[in-house]
């Protein structure tokens, strides 16, 4: 896929569970460089999340996660056949 021209919101997001979880450290630490007391209490909490949602997954209580939704109408190119 050309991503050429494509809005950066669209293409950038990726299903490397590595990367999300990365992103989701980089989103609950406060600071670039927490202390280490900090990045350990924030790992606990994220940690304890992902035992409670699969907790959840096992007793049937789990609830879909909402996904975004894109508001404004993408322009994709036209289609190209080739012979």
């Amino acid at each position: 896929m050309n991503a050429h021209d494509v809005d950066e919101a669209i293409v950038s997001r990726t299903n490397n569970p590595l990367e999300r979880f990365n992103r989701k450290i980089n989103a609950a630490l406060p600071s670039p460089h927490p202390s280490l007391p900090a990045f350990v209490a924030m790992i606990q909490v994220l940690s304890q999340r992902h035992v409670d949602r699969i907790d959840d997954m096992a007793k049937c209580r789990a609830k879909k996660r909402p996904r975004r939704r894109n508001i404004e109408p993408v322009n994709l190119p036209e289609s190209i056949f080739l012979e």
